[in-house]
């Protein structure tokens, strides 16, 4: 499962499917701990994912050097995208990089939460983010940080009610983010 939008902002069909899968193994392979699932009569319906130290799972990403297998993939063509796009990808981890450090150094995130489209509207968005948000508590996190797009009234209004509030913006080649930030004591 992933945003419909982020696979066709990496291109389409199975091989923009390729580099999610290798993206977010890439997450799993420095922190399964911090991948949640929500099921449904025995079927995947819905996720979350999170770091509680976005630096140490930086580090232990790169030491793994899986990043190096991906870069090799993304020269030879597993991931189906031209150099425009290397570019464009390049310089939206950029814009995220420069937005964290204007926003302060949160290193506790819920990285990415999805639910399939059957499943929406029953709760289990709100229950996934609230384990993501103990799993971050577990891990000692003191501020929890993330991000989301302004238009996406659904997710703020979830996250709103978790005291989540609108710390900052920044731009990447898809338009704005907004930077939310909560204590995490007071969840």
């Amino acid at each position: 499962m992933s945003f419909a939008d982020s696979m066709h902002h990496v291109g389409v069909g199975a091989k923009a499917a390729n580099a999610i899968a290798d993206a977010f193994g890439l997450a799993l392979s420095a922190e399964p701990e911090g991948l949640i699932v929500a099921e449904v009569e025995g079927e995947a319906v819905g996720y979350a994912l999170a770091t509680g130290d976005a630096k140490r799972m930086r580090r232990k990403v790169f030491w793994q050097g899986r990043w190096l297998r991906m870069v090799w993939w993304l020269l030879t063509g597993r991931y189906g995208v031209g150099w425009r796009m290397v570019r464009v990808v390049s310089a939206d981890k950029m814009a995220f990089l420069r937005g964290a450090r204007l926003h302060g150094a949160h290193q506790a995130r819920p990285l990415s939460l999805a639910v399939h489209p059957a499943h929406r509207s029953q709760g289990i968005g709100r229950q996934l983010f609230a384990a993501s948000l103990d799993y971050l508590r577990t891990c000692g996190a003191q501020t929890i940080r993330l991000e989301v797009r302004p238009d996406n009234v659904p997710a703020r209004g979830l996250y709103e009610s978790f005291g989540f509030c609108v710390h900052g913006s920044y731009e990447d080649s898809q338009g704005d983010w907004l930077v939310m930030i909560c204590n995490a004591a007071g969840l």
